[in-house]
């Protein structure tokens, strides 16, 4: 799939689908499915680039903060991450991607408070999205819950 995106990026330069489709297979489906082949700083590139093209974009934002937070940029991957979820909070992902990223930056309480919110949520709408259950895990993991 990765490759596809990548021959359709050169058919097509600045379409910005293209790249974030291509930091998103990256980010969400290699780092969990075959994390030998996942490329941290090919993800945040990809995530820049489409970030310079659709700065407003409440995808390319969240992607951008996870592919900071996953390079280790933890206080610019909570600037992105929260204003993706200003522009839209209807599910958990970014809650738990917070919890992660002030957990990394010794912030203890609000990365607990964005767990609390993103499990509540889960169990609100009764969610069992694989992405989701996978998320959680890793947040409880890091925070050693």
């Amino acid at each position: 799939m990765a490759q596809d995106i990548e021959r359709a990026i050169e058919l097509e330069p600045n379409h910005p689908d293209r790249k974030l489709d291509l930091a998103g297979v990256h980010l969400q489906g290699l780092i969990y499915a075959c994390p030998e082949l996942y490329d941290a700083q090919f993800a945040l590139e990809a995530a820049r680039q489409n970030f310079e093209l659709e700065p407003n974009s409440e995808a390319v934002r969240r992607l951008l903060g996870i592919a900071l937070y996953r390079n280790g940029e933890y206080a610019e991957a909570i600037e992105h991450q929260q204003a993706a979820m200003a522009a839209y909070a209807g599910e958990a992902t970014d809650p738990f991607y917070l919890a992660m990223q002030h957990w990394k930056l010794g912030q203890r309480r609000e990365a607990r408070d964005y767990y609390d919110r993103a499990v509540a949520w889960m169990e609100t709408t009764g969610s069992k999205s694989p992405e989701l259950e996978r998320l959680k895990k890793e947040a409880s993991e890091l925070m050693g819950l």
